[in-house]
């Protein structure tokens, strides 16, 4: 089990005037990222606050930092708007390891990962709630979603995007589906320093998200810590901003970079469409602050060189510093390449298709114009689809054929020829040109419509 216990901060150094002036540069680009009325007027909007670990607004102590995050200050701003604002709803769910959550879920990998989706399943059903409520009173109305998020809260919030995408909006009550897969989306969000260390599965935002500032904290080094690199995914954009972890995440007691960050946060969802409160007085950012960088290392800086350059002789470390006041250059920052984006698949006839590997493993075809029967063959147990579809039952026992032809080539091969088989059966289905059951007495047995084409290079799925 990791140890993930609060080491007091210590000051890696004030900013001199040039960083000043770059990081008051890198907070304005923040704030002019923004998709200026990208949430309408007259949307529903649900706004999902996911903090980070040991972060919870109602035990503020429990972290051992002084003050509440910017995620919790950002649902504050929401909620108190949304008080006269009956299109604007917010959720705030505490971190990993805070009361309620999952029991060791701050530390063990397992654990990390449950509570990463019990959170976001919650938080989805919130969502479907009140999105349901609103549009029994706007039935014609348009529903969207905005996040944010900090820490290990980046990881929850990725899964609730994905279970937007992979459920639409399904009514809680009657469970009728209101909104089609791949059609509810989020319109808006600020994720600070997203680490997601012992979260498995895909921490991609989904394919359908647009106007996300990522915020990543260009001086915190700690191995633990490795931020999220989501280059490459569309919809994003990626700022490195100066400070460690908790500058950027906020908590530290007037710490001017934290609140600096935080002001940035608000006017991007602002410019947004977002109609939340501004900042609280006691955390805006005063201009001529001085502005400093802390270290959580628990190591001076001669200590962090000394130890990091023995782990780095024997390849086991790929970055040793912290934040230094005497340069405008800071080391690199260690990525961790969790987040795994869409993907385009070739499928029959030269033709493309979209495929998104879920926080499960299980690979979505982007399927807003398959009808119901193509989604079932996808998202159903064999048993269940045939019992609804029992045309089906050709493609499945093809499938199986299938795996087994192939059960002696390595892993990723196989769940590329699957993927591409998977392709090219929702193609047929939505042409209504799907196979009998194939007579398993036959030696061999052969359809038109699918071959997978073992020897030939199946497109990466992998970021």
């Amino acid at each position: 089990m990791t140890d993930f216990s609060k080491t007091d901060p210590q000051i890696a150094g004030t900013l001199n005037e040039t960083q000043t002036d770059r990081t008051l540069a890198q907070a304005q680009a923040i704030a002019a990222a923004a998709e200026i009325g990208a949430i309408k007027k007259e949307q529903f909007v649900f706004f999902a606050a996911f903090d980070g670990t040991r972060n919870d607004k109602k035990d503020v102590e429990l972290s051992g930092n002084p003050e509440d995050t910017n995620v919790a200050q950002l649902y504050t701003q929401a909620f108190n708007a949304s008080k006269t604002n009956a299109n604007l709803r917010a959720g705030y769910y505490a971190g990993h390891g805070s009361e309620g959550t999952v029991l060791f879920s701050e530390a063990l990998p397992i654990q990390v990962t449950k509570e990463a989706l019990r959170t976001a399943e919650t938080a989805y059903n919130q969502f479907a709630k009140q999105a349901s409520d609103w549009l029994k009173e706007h039935p014609n109305g348009d529903v969207t979603t905005a996040i944010t998020s900090f820490s290990r809260g980046g990881g929850t919030a990725a899964v609730f995007t994905q279970l937007l995408y992979q459920n639409g909006l399904i009514d809680p009550k009657t469970k009728a589906q209101l909104i089609p897969p791949g059609q509810v989306g989020v319109s808006a969000g600020v994720i600070f320093d997203p680490v997601t260390t012992g979260q498995d599965g895909n921490v991609a935002f989904a394919p359908n998200v647009k106007n996300i500032a990522v915020i990543r904290a260009e001086n915190e080094y700690r191995y633990l810590f490795k931020a999220v690199d989501y280059a490459g995914q569309i919809g994003i954009h990626i700022f490195d901003a100066t400070g460690n972890h908790c500058n950027i995440g906020g908590g530290y007691q007037k710490d001017g970079l934290g609140n600096l960050y935080l002001g940035a946060a608000t006017e991007f969802l602002q410019k947004s469409g977002l109609g939340i409160a501004d900042v609280d007085p006691s955390r805006r950012f005063e201009a001529g602050t001085k502005l400093t960088a802390y270290n959580e290392s628990g190591m001076t800086r001669e200590q962090a060189h000394s130890f990091f350059s023995e782990y780095k002789a024997r390849g086991q470390w790929d970055v040793y510093s912290y934040f230094d006041p005497n340069t405008e250059t800071q080391t690199k920052r260690l990525l961790d390449k969790a987040a795994q984006p869409a993907q385009m698949m070739q499928a029959e006839e030269g033709t493309q298709q979209k495929t998104f590997k879920l926080y499960n493993g299980q690979q979505m075809i982007e399927s807003q114009s398959f009808g119901e029967k193509a989604r079932t063959y996808l998202e159903e147990s064999p048993e269940k689809a045939i019992s609804r579809h029992p045309d089906l039952l050709g493609a499945f026992v093809l499938r199986e054929i299938t795996l087994k032809n192939i059960a002696d080539m390595p892993t990723e091969t196989q769940r590329q020829v699957l993927a591409r088989f998977d392709l090219n059966v929702t193609a047929n289905i939505e042409r209504g040109n799907l196979p009998p059951a194939p007579n398993l007495n036959q030696p061999t047995y052969k359809v038109s419509w699918f071959n997978p084409d073992l020897n030939a290079d199946a497109p990466s799925l992998a970021a």
